[in-house]
């Protein structure tokens, strides 16, 4: 589980880049968790929280650089698990900035090193991992593919301090979100209901309220909208109950959303109203922004050209605002791409026709498989004939043996009756001679 920086720690990595210099302030970070290396869990949390605080501030150099240097660290001390994990952080980095294929390469090798020293609740994570982002590449039999994978690993977890309860229950909420994109409904009510029992049993009522919306959206798809306002109502519940003041706002604004559909503009608006006292409203974010467009949907539909007109314009406030920053973390994205692609374009292409040639080998494996296996198949065919043959003609030799021994019996009992019934051979000698002596 990712574990945020204090406010103390983010002021910790300003100060040491700005007044140090980068090179130094990164080498700094990365020995401040190598300090921690006696116990594993605490480097791996400083480390998350590290690579967590770089991409919230849009630092992707330094992230890129200290990624490097961490990863280097773990090399030269011969720590394979913090290694393993220093990959699945770049894997992600490459994920958040567009690079797929550096990101399936990383996520691939932090696995190689996690099934060699066996280690469940890492390779949980890293085929987590994998599914994401094949998730984002739309690709959704690999995607299930690796999420269960990941739930095998999980389920061999036995350290209780790898959280193997929430691992689950987000890998089964994974797993209803992927059968829901492909519409099949039944199959993703059955992983939602899977993850709401765990997060039952472990108390996490956000986690549920967010559960409850997933329901809520599937009943609604089937038009089944009494039942999608129940759960709704239950989200929010919870959420006013357990939640921050986003999760609040976000319960009566999803509420709202959902009486506009059903025509009921008066309770929207008022769900739409309270949604947006949650809110800070001196800071333009892509939340007020969501907001102000129902408020202006609804006016709309009201007739109430007035406020209509007040509310699109303070949603095209908050939407340049908002726009503006994700322009500049898109142009501080693209530069880190366009430096990163110059260093790493022969490796990217690498890359691409490593995983080909790896995919035309597992082809080329399984159809010589198919192939050993007919050929396995034929041999044993041609061998069963040739012992039924053998038996068969076996059987014909002992039937002619018999036979033959029949002959023989038969032929000897004549002879012995012949013998019988004739006189002796002594007996013609002496007729014989009686006749020679007449003569």
């Amino acid at each position: 589980m990712i574990k945020r920086l204090s406010y103390s720690t983010f002021i910790f990595i300003f100060l040491t880049l700005s007044v140090y210099g980068q090179k130094t302030s990164i080498e700094d970070l990365a020995k401040s968790v190598m300090s921690a290396g006696k116990e594993f869990n605490k480097m791996q949390d400083r480390h998350v929280a590290i690579v967590d605080s770089f991409s919230q501030l849009n630092s992707y150099n330094a992230n890129y650089y200290y990624l490097d240097t961490m990863l280097h660290k773990a090399q030269k001390v011969g720590d394979k698990k913090l290694e393993a994990i220093v990959l699945m952080s770049k894997g992600n980095f490459f994920l958040g900035t567009g690079n797929s294929f550096k990101s399936i390469e990383a996520f691939r090798q932090s696995i190689a090193i996690m099934e060699k020293i066996d280690y469940p609740s890492g390779l949980c994570n890293a085929y987590t991992n994998m599914g994401n982002t094949y998730f984002y590449m739309f690709d959704y039999e690999k995607a299930l593919s690796f999420y269960k994978t990941a739930i095998s690993y999980a389920k061999k977890i036995t350290d209780p301090t790898s959280n193997k309860e929430a691992k689950l229950a987000n890998l089964y909420n994974n797993m209803g979100g992927v059968y829901c994109s492909t519409n099949d409904f039944v199959y993703g009510k059955t992983y939602f209901s899977m993850a709401m029992d765990i997060w039952r049993k472990t108390k996490d009522s956000v986690s549920l309220a967010y559960a409850f919306n997933n329901f809520a959206q599937i009943f609604h798809e089937q038009n089944q909208n009494d039942s999608a306002e129940f759960y709704y109502n239950l989200a929010l519940k919870l959420k006013l109950r357990h939640g921050d003041l986003a999760d609040k706002s976000d319960g009566y604004r999803i509420l709202a959303m959902f009486y506009i559909n059903q025509g009921k503009i008066e309770k929207a608006l008022d769900y739409c109203h309270t949604s947006l006292t949650y809110l800070d409203t001196t800071i333009f974010n892509r939340q007020l922004m969501h907001a102000y467009q129902l408020l202006n949907e609804i006016y709309h539909r009201k007739k109430d050209y007035r406020n209509e007109l007040r509310y699109f314009k303070l949603y095209s406030l908050a939407k340049d605002s908002a726009n503006s920053r994700e322009k500049v973390s898109s142009l501080t994205k693209l530069e880190m791409q366009f430096e990163f692609s110059k260093i790493h374009l022969a490796d990217s292409i690498k890359s691409v026709e490593e995983i080909k040639l790896k995919d035309a080998t597992i082809s080329s494996k399984k159809q010589q498989s198919y192939f050993l296996i007919f050929i396995l198949v034929l041999a044993v065919i041609v061998l069963g004939l040739i012992y039924s043959r053998f038996k068969l003609t076996k059987k014909q030799k002992i039937i002619i043996e018999e036979k033959n021994k029949e002959i023989t019996d038969s032929i000897n009992y004549a002879r012995k009756i012949q013998q019988s019934i004739l006189p002796s051979e002594k007996y013609f000698q002496k007729e014989i001679g009686r006749l020679k002596d007449k003569k």
